[in-house]
């Protein structure tokens, strides 16, 4: 029997994703490092936390693609890192799947997770794949690639950082 390490539960907060997708090898994951402009172009999970919980303006962006690629940002600000994160990702046959850990340390402002504690967040998967298809259906116009956003909550619509649309995010022991 492996022995675990238990600190790392208390240490920070760790996010599962499990994605759907018929065809990961033509999935579009070609960045590889750190901070890279154009992660969003990628096959990719993007969230938004606001780890105060006030919804004040203050939250963090991270991007992680199937390559466990990270783009991470304080307001916008790509020279901030969340240090100590650590990316597990999966891809199997018909989906990909990933971990993120993210240690308590890496964030100034946090309100420690507890019952009751709230942060506010949203959470968007960004589908990019190389596909053939008929040009006009969700493709460009060579039939090659397509890209799908589908997020947590769309009420107030614009971009994933519009704080009005960032769902509340209750922690319970």
């Amino acid at each position: 029997m492996r022995q675990k390490n238990h600190s790392l539960l208390l240490d920070g907060v760790t996010l599962g994703f499990r994605m759907e997708e018929p065809a990961p090898d033509r999935m579009v994951r070609t960045i590889r490092s750190r901070d890279d402009s154009a992660a969003w172009w990628n096959e990719n999970v993007e969230f938004f936390l606001d780890v105060t919980g006030r919804g004040e303006g203050e939250y963090y962006q991270f991007i992680i693609n199937p390559n466990g690629a990270v783009y991470d940002s304080r307001l916008q600000d790509t020279n901030w890192d969340a240090e100590g994160t650590r990316v597990g990702v999966h891809v199997g046959t018909d989906f990909w799947s990933m971990e993120v850990h993210l240690p308590y340390g890496a964030f100034t402002d946090l309100v420690r997770p507890g019952t009751g504690v709230e942060w506010l967040g949203q959470f968007t998967r960004h589908r990019m794949s190389r596909m053939t298809a008929t040009p006009g259906k969700g493709f460009d116009q060579k039939g090659e690639t397509t890209g799908e956003y589908s997020r947590m909550n769309m009420r107030f619509g614009g971009g994933s950082n519009n704080q009005a649309d960032f769902a509340r995010l209750r922690f319970v022991e």
